[in-house]
């Protein structure tokens, strides 16, 4: 034999479980939120163009700057003077453009790759922000000079 629940009862319990409901999304969607804010694009392109600009005003904590480009993305090369902390990488929420820190000393090297390879990539990774530059394609060795 059933026993008959009192109507306020019933009208308790299914607002009760209506909350549980309401606080069970509201944590879901938290956590997809909070997911979606630490989720960083991957800029990753082959440079077509580029311009350098050297800055060494002593109001600046870098020296230089490097903007390199494809068709549609573009990446910022500050190369920071010696002595002073080199910023964490970064890159833009749509994947376009970013912002690369390296030392100072780094930047002959660069320029050099830049200049002689055939095909240079820059990329900074989502997940980490650790930038790197390098040859797009594997080389003959001598064959950019």
């Amino acid at each position: 034999m059933q026993r008959k629940m009192n109507p306020i009862m019933k009208i308790w319990l299914s607002r009760a479980l209506a909350l549980m409901m309401v606080a069970a999304a509201s944590v879901t969607f938290a956590r997809a939120n909070e997911a979606e804010t630490n989720y960083n694009p991957t800029l990753s392109f082959v440079i077509t163009h580029y311009r350098l600009y050297i800055q060494p005003a002593p109001q600046y904590s870098w020296s230089s700057r490097l903007i390199v480009r494809s068709s549609n993305q573009s990446c910022q090369l500050i190369f920071i003077k010696t002595g002073n902390n080199i910023p964490q990488n970064s890159v833009s929420a749509d994947g376009l453009s970013g912002v690369f820190y390296l030392p100072e000393s780094m930047l002959d090297s660069v320029m050099e790759l830049v200049r002689k390879s055939s095909s240079v990539r820059v990329t900074i990774a989502g997940t980490s922000l650790i930038g790197t530059i390098s040859n797009n394609n594997e080389e003959v060795p001598g064959s950019g000079e």
